[in-house]
């Protein structure tokens, strides 16, 4: 049907919209208005009721929405209560607006009916959170123009924190605008968090320009250290763009770690970059064991990291952990050979940075824990092969002997460590300690170096072959055998020899080995043994 349009005689008259009393509400000059749908509008910001609800008559006829004003007329405001809506509404209205049927919906909240359903509990879903999480724009506008509730829970999140998760920066952009609260989400869930949690840059950058509180902890920790733990560059760029990283609570949280400290950790390098050019603090402590950016890097071997806070100017030589090491004395631990080599490279001092990890040299913490590589770089760089190191006045190359290191030894005795020079409290050679604590791989090194077989060392006199028969270190005895050891010559300062030493500790295998060298004569009966001989000596 054609609807009738009339010519105003004069543009300048009004049109009177009357309540229910008598009473105006207000005049209006025509030439304002276009159509019927916009003087509901107008309507809604006098009388605070949206337009889904207000009737307007003229005469006995009910005006449409799409009908045109265009003269100045008489007419009266009805205001309509929301219906009960049944089950079967509700559900349309659901259908209507997950399907994003805008002209459907629009229907349904023209009957009057409420466009927030009677949820049974809180993880339910309304009309306007299933029209964000499916980015259905025009859906969620006229719901919002019927006062949906735009910050209403579903389980932990509203609808703007559904549309941020999703990623939909239309519909973002839409619930910002209609006043949705920006930083509202129960269990830290706040649009933002949700948003930086998927990767959503462009939706961030919709918070961030709504003012998004960028400072917010949630989970035990800030927007900037959310991003930078994911290594999302692009956010971490738009939350350094908002100078969220000036703001004290944005740089550290107590349970977990600074922006920095994440980026150096994982490691991010272009974030870690990114934030020392915003001045984020490059020698601050970052993490809640007292460890600094470089201390972080250092510990799990990240070189590129490390480079680049060395480019930064970070301090080498600051302690950067509650064990007092240095980040080279970190990565000498750790036995990242690369970080060391570019530390050294850098200058570190070698002096320091192994805090108290038995007041070892870095060699001697290289040779304790049997880091090849490192030792060789550390020996490279002129490191003292024949200082005493911490552990028990040992030498490098004892120490390795003690712990059994046979790679180690090799790199040492390539850069000729001494063979023969005593050390540590009992002043023992480094071939007796590997055989006094059974390490016949070291021993055959040390061998094979020349080492001498027979040397007597310590306070008791101790010959190599001695030292593995009081132990019972069979192996070592075989190895020092086949290199021809003697095995009658005295081998303690009691005079004992390495028959009778493994005799008194009731040691058959080693005994025999022993015999089967040499032609023993039977042992004499007044020899000093502790523990009855076991076997009969050949004649």
């Amino acid at each position: 049907m054609k609807r009738k349009r009339l010519r105003p005689h004069n543009w300048s008259a009004k049109l009177h919209v009357w309540k229910a009393s008598g009473e105006e509400l207000v005049a209006l000059p025509v030439r304002e208005l276009n159509d019927v749908r916009a003087l509901k509008t107008h309507l809604q910001q006098i009388c605070g009721t949206p337009r889904f609800q207000q009737r307007l008559l003229h005469g006995s006829a009910c005006l449409d929405d799409a009908d045109r004003l265009v003269e100045p007329i008489d007419i009266q405001l009805v205001l309509l209560p929301l219906c009960t809506a049944s089950k079967a509404e509700e559900a349309e209205l659901m259908t209507a607006a997950r399907e994003g049927k805008a002209s459907e919906v629009e229907a349904i909240l023209n009957r009057p009916q409420n466009p927030d359903l009677q949820l049974a509990n809180r993880w339910e879903v309304g009309p306007l959170h299933i029209a964000a999480r499916r980015n259905h724009v025009d859906v969620i506008q006229l719901l919002l123009e019927a006062r949906a509730d735009i910050d209403g829970f579903c389980g932990d999140e509203t609808s703007l924190a559904m549309a941020s998760a999703a990623g939909h920066v239309e519909a973002v952009h839409a619930l910002s605008e209609a006043g949705a609260k920006l930083d509202k989400g129960r269990n830290g869930m706040t649009p933002l968090r949700l948003s930086i949690e998927r990767g959503h840059a462009e939706v961030v950058r919709v918070l961030l320009v709504a003012r998004a509180n960028s400072s917010k902890v949630a989970h035990g920790e800030t927007p900037l250290i959310q991003a930078s733990r994911l290594g999302e560059e692009k956010i971490v760029g738009l939350l350094l763009e908002s100078r969220a990283h000036l703001k004290k609570s944005n740089c550290y949280h107590q349970p977990l770690m600074s922006p920095l400290g994440w980026a150096c950790q994982l490691p991010h390098t272009q974030i870690a970059r990114m934030l020392l050019e915003a001045g984020l603090n490059k020698d601050d402590v970052c993490t809640l064991d007292q460890q600094t950016p470089l201390g972080v890097a250092a510990r799990l071997g990240h070189l590129q990291i490390v480079r680049v806070l060395l480019e930064a100017g970070a301090d080498k030589e600051k302690v950067c952990e509650r064990a007092g090491r240095t980040p080279f004395g970190v990565a000498l631990v750790q036995g990242h050979v690369q970080v060391v080599r570019l530390l050294l490279e850098a200058n570190v001092d070698q002096d320091k940075g192994c805090g108290d990890f038995c007041g070892a040299t870095p060699l001697g913490v290289a040779c304790r824990l049997g880091h090849v590589e490192t030792a060789r770089v550390l020996l490279k760089f002129h490191a003292e092969k024949e200082q005493a190191c911490g552990y028990q006045g040992l030498t490098p190359l004892a120490l390795t002997c003690r712990f059994g290191h046979a790679e180690v030894a090799r790199v040492l005795l390539e850069f000729s460590a001494e063979t023969e020079r005593l050390s540590g409290h009992n002043s023992e050679t480094p071939l007796v300690l590997a055989c006094k604590h059974g390490h016949p791989e070291v021993a055959r090194v040390l061998l094979d170096a020349g080492a001498d077989k027979s040397l007597p060392c310590g306070p008791r006199r101790l010959t190599p072959l001695g030292a593995a028969s009081g132990e019972g270190n069979v192996e070592c005895v075989r190895l020092l055998l086949r290199a021809r050891a003697n095995s009658q010559s005295a081998c303690r300062e009691d005079g004992e020899t390495p028959v009778s030493v493994a005799a008194s500790r009731g040691d058959e295998n080693i005994v025999h080995l022993l015999q089967q060298a040499h032609s023993v004569t039977p042992i004499d009966a007044t020899m000093p043994f502790r523990v009855p001989f076991f076997g009969q000596l050949p004649l």
